[in-house]
């Protein structure tokens, strides 16, 4: 214990020294640092201030020179006189004020020039002429034999336009800025620097301030070959001699080859002084404080370190579960006088060790809860899809486990519930089927919900399945009460047999979902157990979801259309559009098989809208041919009445292609009114304002047609061919037909007898007086092609529609 103390002892002093060198270090890497910004910013301030100052001295004499050459030439009262009179009134003011204003030369521009002092340079007299052909002054500094200052400015004269050129030494203006900016200044005839295209050994100066003591300097610049252009972003030397510290720097004015440079020096002792001084405080500061850090650590660092290490001993102690010796060491804790952040912790760990203990007594609890949750549907509390796959998989590890049988459950006519009566009532039928597949008193038969309003019970080891069978569709027998409100809801059960050894439960889950779709496409209602043939079926289900948007768009889709005859005269009234699909690998996919998948997918929304488009198109050529008043049928699925924005789509494509809505007619099943009662009577009292017809089909195949026809206001009804296929001879058919008939014309609606393939039906359905007709006697199912040559016929029999057969 005593050794463990020492070495944690010993590392912490060896740390916290370390730390302290490092900070000490780290201190005086950043006193060098911020000492080296702090003087470098100081020094660019000093250079801004003079570059500003300096900027503004030669601006005003700038300033100063464009004055006198305004009152020189007294542009006012002068801008009328003749030529020879200005050079005159030039000539005889010149002396005076080449004296007062320290003019070197003047030179005016006209058609009569004038250069009064010394000669200029050849880009000087272009500044005039500048000055004269862009109406506005110009200035520069420029060095030849001197360095010298120059403005030129346009005038008129007689009217005219010329240039005033003055020329001034940079002298009085370089002295001035010396004296109010308190340093020394240099400037630098840059026309002399080089000579044989090497860099001079001393700077040429125009002008230097303090020569004695700044020449030196600059020489020793020019010894180093330093060029100027090093100089523009300044430059700290060091006089060991006299110990000081001058900064200086450059600033360039004028054309190249013409350049001038300033050359400015400040002493800058005291500031490097300053900082010398504040790094040498900083520094000792830092040193005595770090390690008087250390010696107050080292006293600090023992005893806690050995409480610590108890504490370290509690959390063993915790691990272990061994609470009671957690305990103990926690009382000697808590008995010390000391009362620091330890001591807190110390309490904290000794309530957070009586919350563990409790902790793992609620943890035990709710693992059980939690599993319930895991495995256990809320809504019908039967067990979830998690339950079944890890009871099977259990199942499946069994080496022991033998026939399994899975009976997935899907209930029919649940959508209409959620949509009409809304999704509480649907939750409470789902209630329901878990409270009844709950009461299934046979062992070894667990019953999950899947999702939704999917089922599956599995069955191990029964001996006489088909009674369950039969037991599981009894279920549904019994109407469902749903806030007072009866409810017919059946079953479609789908049953798959294997053996978890040599079969996955995910398999036969498949089987048994293509059983039931199966027992679906056979009525709903019903069980079927999976056989091999059924797969034939899935993968036509999973070809016709796959390829269907494909196939639309490559016009493997299409349309046939069908005439619908008036009995009395024999004329083509409407054309029924009937969707045909000639997939490109599978062939002919019948209708009704693909159009009932299709509606069980988001593809039934595709196929309507291209139906849709479709059959405009179609009426706009009708209608271009001359067939103006044929009426085209068009089917509706369940989907697009409960779509809000279908009647919207056909308005819209009828104005768009101009066709009248009263040539389309809507045919809607019962299947249709009966998923969305009330979906239903908004959507045809929708479309009927608008102006198109609304038709029902397959009537009287549905065992409540008779209530809609006064519920929903028809214009037309089209009678089943289940009702006249034995017409001829069937008595009780022509009865039948015959009342269907009279009661619907009472009702001042349309009638359509659908299936008439042969001249006996024909001439029954003629004798008790239907309104028109449709089927095989008169004319198959046309494509594009056939229909156009039909009505091609039709107009050259005057407009009397032949049957194709007796």
């Amino acid at each position: 214990m005593k050794g463990l103390f020492k070495g944690l002892l010993f590392k912490s002093v060896t740390v916290f020294f370390s730390i302290a060198l490092a900070t000490f270090y780290l201190s005086y890497l950043y006193t060098n640092y911020s000492q080296e910004i702090g003087i470098k910013n100081e020094l660019n301030q000093i250079k801004n201030q003079v570059d500003q100052a300096l900027n503004v001295l030669l601006q005003q004499r700038v300033e100063q020179l464009t004055s006198l050459a305004e009152e020189m030439f007294l542009l006012k009262e002068n801008s009328t006189k003749q030529t020879k009179s200005s050079l005159d009134h030039l000539k005889n003011i010149w002396p005076k004020v080449k004296i007062n204003r320290s003019l070197t030369s003047l030179y005016l521009d006209s058609e009569k020039e004038l250069l009064l002092g010394k000669p200029l340079p050849e880009f000087l007299m272009q500044q005039g002429m500048k000055a004269r052909q862009n109406l506005q002054p110009f200035h520069q500094i420029y060095c030849g034999l001197s360095c010298e200052i120059a403005i030129s400015i346009p005038i008129y004269i007689h009217g005219k336009t010329a240039s005033l050129t003055l020329t001034s030494e940079l002298l009085p203006a370089i002295v001035y800025a010396s004296e109010s900016l308190d340093l020394d200044i240099g400037l630098i005839n840059q026309t002399k620097l080089f000579k044989n295209n090497e860099i001079s050994k001393t700077y040429p100066f125009e002008i230097l301030t303090n020569i004695k003591d700044n020449a030196p300097i600059i020489n020793q610049m020019a010894e180093q070959k330093k060029e100027l252009a090093t100089l523009q972003t300044g430059y700290l030397y060091h006089n060991e001699v006299t110990d000081k510290n001058i900064y200086f720097w450059g600033k360039t004015f004028g054309e190249k080859g013409n350049e001038a440079t300033f050359i400015f020096l400040k002493d800058v002792t005291l500031t490097m002084h300053k900082y010398q001084t504040q790094k040498k405080s900083i520094l000792f500061h830092s040193a005595a404080i770090s390690f008087g850090i250390i010696i107050v650590i080292v006293m600090l660092v023992f005893f806690p370190l050995k409480r610590l290490h108890l504490l370290t001993d509690v959390i063993e102690a915790i691990g272990a579960k061994n609470y009671y010796q957690a305990k103990k060491i926690l009382g000697d804790l808590k008995s010390s006088d000391s009362n620091d952040e330890l001591s807190t912790l110390s309490f904290a760990m000794n309530k957070a060790l009586h919350r563990i203990e409790g902790y793992e007594k609620k943890i035990v609890a709710n693992q059980k809860a939690f599993k319930q949750q895991a495995t256990v549907d809320n809504l019908t509390q039967l067990l979830n899809r998690n339950a079944f796959i890890q009871n099977l998989t259990e199942l499946q590890e069994d080496p022991q486990h033998n026939e399994i049988a899975l009976a997935l459950i899907d209930l029919d006519g649940f959508k209409p519930v959620n949509d009409n009566l809304g999704h509480e009532a649907g939750d409470d039928v789902l209630k329901q089927v878990g409270q009844r597949l709950n009461n299934i008193s046979i062992d070894k038969v667990v019953a999950y919900r899947l999702g939704g309003d999917e089922f599956v019970v599995s069955i191990e080891n029964i001996a006489n399945k088909q009674r369950l069978y039969d037991q599981l569709l009894s279920l549904f027998n019994d109407n469902f009460i749903i806030s007072g409100t009866t409810i017919k809801i059946t079953a479609s059960i789908g049953i798959a047999i294997g053996n978890l050894s040599t079969s996955s439960h995910s398999e036969l889950l498949r089987q048994a979902d293509i059983a039931m779709y199966e027992a679906k496409k056979l009525g709903k209602n019903r069980f079927c157990v999976f056989e091999s043939s059924m797969m034939e079926y899935s993968n036509l289900r999973f070809t016709i979801t796959n390829d269907f948007i494909t196939s639309l768009q490559n016009g493997d889709i299409y349309l046939n259309f069908q005439p619908i005859i008036d009995l009395k005269t024999q004329k083509i009234m409407k054309l029924e559009a009937l969707s045909r699909w000639n997939h490109s690998q599978v062939g002919f996919i019948r209708p009704d098989i693909f159009v009932s998948i299709i509606e069980g997918t988001s593809y039934i929304q595709d196929l309507s809208y291209w139906l849709i488009r479709q059959c405009i198109l179609q009426l706009v050529e009708l209608r271009n041919s001359g067939f103006d008043e044929i009426i085209i049928s068009i089917n509706i699925s369940a989907a697009q009445i409960s779509d809000d924005n279908s009647i919207g789509f056909i308005k819209d494509e009828c104005d768009k292609n101009t066709v009248p809505y009263h040539l389309i007619e809507l045919e809607i099943t019962e299947t249709s009114l009966i998923s969305n009662f009330k979906a239903a009577k908004d959507w045809i009292s929708n479309a009927q304002n608008i102006g198109f017809k609304v038709s029902i089909d397959d009537f009287g195949t549905g065992y409540s047609s008779l209530s809609y026809l006064t519920l929903f206001p028809f214009n037309t009804v089209k009678i089943d061919r289940s009702l006249i296929k034995n017409i001829p001879e069937d008595l009780n058919q022509q009865k039948i037909a015959k009342s269907i008939i009279r009661m619907l014309q009472e009702l001042e609606v349309d009638v359509v007898v659908e299936g008439v393939e042969h001249k006996a039906q024909f001439d029954v359905i003629e004798k008790l007086g239907a309104d028109m007709v449709q089927g095989y006697y008169f004319s198959r199912p046309l494509n594009k092609k056939s229909l156009n040559k039909v009505l091609d016929d039709y107009k050259t029999n005057h407009c009397i529609f032949p049957p194709l057969s007796p």
